[in-house]
């Protein structure tokens, strides 16, 4: 039997955008030299090799390289210019406790209450390679700092402990939880946005003491991140985030730098009013929702999340023949050239009776090619998140949602092409609203 770890909140949320009048052409990448190909492939060994000083120099080749090509894109090969001057301002700690959260309160039926305070917004979970399971959440406070709170199972989710806090100066609007947890020495990170536009990246050691923090950019309005699980000794952390004129941003941290000292920050030439992002193998993969037509968009990077990497976007589908919302992305753990990502969205013909539906989307390598599938969930389909384990090789993908009006919370299985039928997740219709994340993830068989 699988027991799935789940994790639902209420909120309601409010944003204005900046107008345009399209969504832009996107960057046209030139064909890269036979040079610049050989140094892609160094990349690639340098990092299984946990050679360091080697991708240093990798790195600087690559932009002398595309020096003789493109000097702009060249030009992109450096650290962000950010200011860092609140960073004493931050304090936590991680330890492991002899506190364990249960479950007190009847209402809650056969669920566990993890958090015994009002959460907000913002809630995140992912799972260590030893089965450790790891959620945060944090608590808005008007007036004062916003807190972050992290909590540790090591027993496929029969209990709690609370393992981690921390203390912002910053009004937060998202935060994502990423580990790193592959080399000898472990990481767990927080990564939020805030109501000042400042993008910052928390790392706690997962052997306990206090935090150490960045911040990757300024001026951000959406972000969503994700980690390499390959390499011990060179793994690096990846994002994608737009900016105040809604333009479209990637951006990853060095390769010598465990998670630190972002950089190669690459302005794709397009707007997004939402966006979703994913790690394969080697390889990231980014959806967004246009921000002037709400057409939905596909578009691939073959290396890294180099400046370099990025693909022409696909149009997955026009805002004329359905409106899109919710996306999230996942990618199987495949090489770049036979790569597979599923993305799931909320679908709906431009009408206001109809209500959006679930649908998910296999997006493959070549040219253009895709599956689409339909009629698989409900109406009323709301806020998708999905998850996948980071194993060579592996197809099974986990992802979820909340319905709109009868309010329940479900997940679903996806796995070498093949979609399960939603499962019912909460107890009581009554314990979920129309949620802003939905988050589900599985270890091993539970």
């Amino acid at each position: 039997m699988k027991t799935l770890i789940t994790f639902f909140i209420c909120v309601c949320t409010f944003a204005g955008f900046n107008a345009q009048n399209s969504d832009g052409v996107g960057r046209s990448i030139p064909q890269p030299s036979p040079e610049i190909l050989t140094l892609n492939e160094q990349e690639t060994a340098l990092k299984a090799a946990g050679d360091i000083e080697g991708l240093k120099l990798n790195r600087l080749a690559q932009a002398a390289a595309w020096q003789k090509i493109d000097p702009t894109l060249a030009a992109e090969f450096k650290p962000n210019n950010v200011i860092q001057n609140d960073l004493d301002k931050i304090t936590g700690f991680s330890q492991d406790r002899s506190e364990t959260f249960s479950k007190n309160d009847s209402r809650w039926a056969t669920d566990l209450q993890i958090n015994p305070f009002f959460v907000n917004d913002g809630v995140d979970i992912d799972l260590a390679l030893d089965g450790t399971i790891y959620i945060a959440s944090y608590i808005m406070k008007p007036g004062t700092f916003d807190e972050i709170y992290i909590y540790k199972s090591i027993n496929n989710g029969t209990s709690f402990s609370l393992w981690g806090t921390a203390s912002t100066p910053d009004n937060m609007t998202k935060m994502k939880l990423s580990l790193m947890d592959k080399g000898a020495t472990k990481y767990l990170f927080i990564t939020y946005s805030s109501e000042s536009g400042k993008l910052q990246n928390l790392r706690f050691n997962l052997a306990g003491g206090p935090l150490s923090s960045e911040t990757i950019a300024t001026d951000v309005k959406l972000f969503d991140i994700d980690v390499d699980y390959e390499f011990a000794a060179a793994a690096q952390l990846y994002a994608i985030y737009t900016k105040s004129d809604d333009g479209l941003y990637s951006a990853r941290s060095a390769s010598n730098s465990t998670g630190f000292s972002w950089g190669d920050e690459h302005y794709l030439s397009v707007g997004a009013k939402e966006i979703a992002f994913t790690y394969g193998k080697g390889s990231t993969f980014l959806s967004y929702i246009g921000y002037a037509t709400g057409n939905h968009y596909f578009i691939s990077n073959s290396g890294y999340n180099n400046p370099t990497g990025w693909s022409a976007a696909r149009t997955l589908i026009t805002a004329d023949v359905n409106e899109s919302k919710y996306i999230s992305l996942r990618a199987e753990r495949r090489p770049y050239s036979d790569y597979r990502v599923v993305c799931f969205v909320s679908r709906k013909q431009n009408s206001p009776t109809i209500k959006f539906r679930g649908w998910a989307e296999i997006i493959t390598s070549g040219s253009a090619t895709r599956e689409v599938v339909t009629g698989l969930y409900p109406t009323n389909v709301l806020h998708w998140d999905s998850w996948s384990k980071k194993v060579d090789g592996n197809t099974a993908i986990t992802a979820s949602f909340v319905t709109e009006e009868d309010r329940v919370f479900y997940v679903t299985d996806y796995n070498n092409l093949n979609f399960a039928f939603e499962v019912q997740i909460s107890d009581q219709q009554v314990l979920v609203g129309p949620a802003k994340s939905a988050i589900a993830s599985d270890v091993n068989n539970y």
